[in-house]
């Protein structure tokens, strides 16, 4: 069997990362160009680009050298492996537009991108079974409220998105419940303990909130974040923890989140979410 070797080497994070390499696979069906079935993901520069600009001072005992001699994360995402005749080498660096919402009634290549995830992408079965462990022991199912809960970074360095605080996403959640009699429980992936406590505390309600624990999470201040993530940067088990974060998104049927390739990546990689609630199109 044939494979071709993807190096990932674009701004952005991991997931921006992902939708790049579903993008470019689309980009190649529509040529009628296909990729092999078969891939190798590879890590590119671009985190240690990113992390470094953004936050040098802190890299001055992390050489490039020593990035390199990281292991390859995307093994731990990936049922891949180099033990397998590589046809072909793709070095992608063009990052594609982040779609704003892919369930929007004026977007029609959600079929496109999830049709892509199921021909193409293989995810290890390590990653598969932690999915399944915490589905049952969270509880996670269609009537499971889910909840991209993000501010930190996004609104730092992204703010042509719109500046979005929890209260907008505490707000959302409110009027979901009052509408939705069928919420079982809502789960809430973050990269922040303390937005998550902050909607813990002022929901004023019975309904279960539940997340991983799997997970180291960052800071609410934006430079503590960044210096949590390039420490997380160097461990490849924290990458797939945010898959995992992804999938289990992906089994509600009604995501609230923001403009991010978090939520969007949670829409293409099955078929469980049904409605996505846009922060930025309603406070925007």
């Amino acid at each position: 069997m044939n494979q071709d070797w993807v190096k990932l080497d674009c701004g952005g994070g991991i997931t921006s990362q992902f939708m790049l390499l579903i993008q470019t696979l689309i980009g190649h069906e529509d040529l009628g160009r296909p990729f092999s079935e078969r891939l190798y993901v590879d890590k590119g520069d671009s985190f240690y680009r990113l992390y470094n600009k953004s936050l040098g001072k802190y890299l001055n005992d992390f050489t490039f050298e020593e990035y390199q001699k990281l292991p390859n994360w995307w093994d731990g995402i990936f049922e891949q492996s180099l033990d397998v005749n590589t046809t072909q080498f793709w070095h992608l660096t063009k990052v594609y537009g982040v779609p704003k919402n892919l369930l929007g009634k004026d977007y029609k290549d959600l079929s496109k991108y999830r049709s892509c995830v199921k021909r193409y992408i293989n995810f290890k079965k390590e990653l598969l079974d932690k999915v399944e462990e915490y589905s049952k022991s969270l509880g996670i199912n269609e009537n499971t409220l889910a909840v991209h809960l993000r501010t930190t970074d996004m609104n730092y360095y992204h703010p042509h998105y719109g500046i979005i605080t929890v209260d907008y996403f505490l707000n959302e959640i409110k009027k979901e419940i009052e509408i939705n009699s069928n919420i079982s429980n809502i789960y809430i992936a973050s990269e922040s303990q303390e937005d998550i406590n902050y909607v813990i505390k002022n929901l004023n309600s019975d309904i279960p909130i539940v997340f991983t624990d799997s997970r180291k999470l960052s800071s609410d201040n934006i430079q503590n974040t960044w210096t949590d993530m390039c420490d997380l940067m160097k461990d490849p088990l924290y990458w797939q923890e945010v898959f995992l974060d992804i999938l289990l998104l992906s089994k509600c049927k009604t995501l609230i989140g923001r403009i991010s390739n978090i939520p969007n990546t949670a829409m293409i990689v099955g078929d469980g979410i049904e409605r996505y609630i846009c922060i930025n199109e309603i406070y925007n």
